[in-house]
This record gives structure tokens, sequence and C-alpha cells, in this order.
């Protein structure tokens, strides 16, 4: 289990909620997919739910934003070559992601496939962050990738025993966004500035 120190430089804060931000933005895109593939038949009990998580990660991004313009620029690190390069092979990874899941959509709708694109979907993103994983030195992120990666057989798998569509795509983006969400929240502790008690 990663652990910070409770005493974290503007740099470290920023990143923090740079990462919260991304969590929020996931965790919607996930939510909005279930939602779309369940059309209703959770009776919103989805969108609701992760709505509320939504709005508590908006309001801790807020506040770890905040307290990372408090602790001021004399925390500040100059960068390092280090991160320089791995600042570099982040966007690397995070563009062959995009290319990948392009391709992927362009080939399946071009074969009459397109009810497989959300469990690819999932697998790419999934896979993604097994080398972010060593880039950034988050062991969090290996069961990130390897719990989106479950998620994406368990929708081939409903797939191809004939289970309708929107099953394997509610359930694969209400696994992810559950993944994205379990992120947030470590990354809210992680903060150590507006965790359960500070709100």
């Amino acid at each position: 289990m990663e652990t910070v120190a409770p005493s974290l430089s503007k740099k470290q804060l920023e990143r923090l909620g740079v990462g919260l931000f991304m969590m929020t933005v996931f965790t919607a895109i996930w939510v909005t997919i279930a939602e779309i593939a369940f059309m209703s038949r959770d009776h919103g009990t989805t969108a609701g739910a992760f709505g509320i998580v939504i709005i508590f990660f908006i309001i801790n991004y807020i506040k770890i934003m905040q307290t990372a313009k408090e602790v001021g620029l004399a925390s500040m690190e100059a960068d390092e070559p280090v991160e320089k390069s791995r600042a570099k092979w982040f966007y690397v990874i995070f563009a062959v992601e995009g290319v990948a899941i392009l391709v992927i959509k362009n080939i399946l709708v071009n074969k009459g496939h397109d009810d497989l694109f959300v469990p690819f979907f999932a697998l790419i993103v999934g896979l993604h962050f097994f080398p972010m994983a060593w880039l950034l030195k988050r062991p969090f992120f290996y069961f990130l990738g390897t719990w989106m990666s479950i998620m994406a057989a368990l929708g081939f798998f409903l797939l191809y025993k004939g289970e309708p569509v929107y099953l394997s795509t509610g359930l694969i983006g209400l696994g992810c966004a559950l993944a994205t969400t379990a992120n947030g929240i470590r990354l809210i502790k992680m903060g150590g500035v507006a965790w359960l008690g500070g709100m």
C-alpha cells in the first residue's frame, strides 16, 4: 500500500488534485455508459449513487487544490530529468491508448460487431494501467488494471453466452466506475486534507 507523508508539497498536492479530477471524469464516463445500457432498468440507482460520489470528488478536488495554493511556492521542487522522462512516457502511453481505442472502434464498426466495443474499451483502459503502474511506481494501478481486464473478460463471456448487450455493457460500466471510485478515494486519503472527517 502506498503511503504519503502528512506534509505534502505544492507539487504533490497538485498531482493528487489532477489525479482526482481525472478519476471524477472517468467515473462519470463509466456511469454514463452503464446508465445508457441499463435504460432505466435500475431505476436510476446507478446514476444516483455515483452522482453522490462525483459530487464528493469535486468537493475534495477543490479542497486539495486550495490547500496546494496555501502551501505556496516555497515547497516547490525543480523538475528533475527523471520527472521529465516520466512525463514524456506518461503522454506516450495515453496516446497509444487513444489510438488503440479509435482503431478498435473503426474495425468493429466496419465488421458489424459494435456490440463488442465496450468490452474492448475496458480491456484497453485496463491494460494501460500496467505500464502506468511501473512508470509512476503506483502498485494500486496493478489492481485497477487487473480489475478492469476482468470486467472486460466478463463482458466478452456474457456476449459469447448470448446474454443481451445491455447486461454486458451495463456491468462493465458499473464495475469500472467502482474501480475509478476506489482510486479516487485513495487519492483523497493520500491528500490528507479532506477525508471524511474533514467534510
